[in-house]
């Protein structure tokens, strides 16, 4: 496990090292959204077990960073940190519900960098191959672009995982696009 953490360590120190240098700051208020995404499941895989995936999730639009300590809601314009419940699936019956968080930091006036972790409860339905346990944590980056009426388009890129708490870890590799559409615009 202790890879895992070197890992989650680096991506969280480019986060950071990001967010100082960001030329523009997050929007005051940003929209709740629901999110669709349409990928490649095991892009990176051989012997048949690549699979189309696809995704339908609920982002909140509050930040959570001056939730935690009202001191840093300075921090806010910089990085925002929003809860993510959702569900994803496969080709081939796989299933994962998880739930996690988001972190946004903008790069310029448009576009957007995030890194998700989410912990769920996978199924492999008629997959060639197992992940190892019934629980799974997905690790994924995103760089996107923001329309002007808050609807964002992104490519992203994750790790799907059992952290080795399984017998085996063969972990999947996704890539694909998502679409973050206002849940606002749904309610009219």
């Amino acid at each position: 496990m202790g890879v895992h953490v070197k890992k989650l360590s680096s991506l969280l120190a480019l986060l950071v090292g990001i967010a100082a240098v960001a030329p523009a700051h997050a929007a005051a208020s940003t929209p709740n959204t629901i999110n669709a995404a349409f990928g490649a499941y095991d892009f990176d895989k051989t012997g048949g077990r690549q699979s189309v995936d696809y995704r339908l999730e609920y982002e909140w639009g509050l930040s959570l960073i001056p939730l935690i300590d009202h001191d840093w809601t300075s921090l806010d314009q910089w990085v925002q940190v929003h809860p993510v419940v959702g569900f994803e699936g496969n080709g081939d019956f796989m299933t994962y519900f998880n739930g996690g968080l988001g972190a946004d930091v903008p790069l310029g006036s448009k576009f957007v960098f995030s890194w998700d972790e989410a912990l769920g409860l996978y199924g492999h339905g008629d997959s060639r191959q197992s992940l190892g346990s019934p629980f799974e944590m997905r690790s994924q980056l995103e760089l996107g672009y923001n329309f002007d009426n808050s609807m964002r388009l992104s490519a992203y890129i994750s790790h799907l995982s059992n952290v080795d708490t399984g017998d085996k870890n063969p972990g999947a590799e996704i890539a694909g696009a998502y679409l973050h559409v206002p849940v606002s615009w749904l309610a009219h």
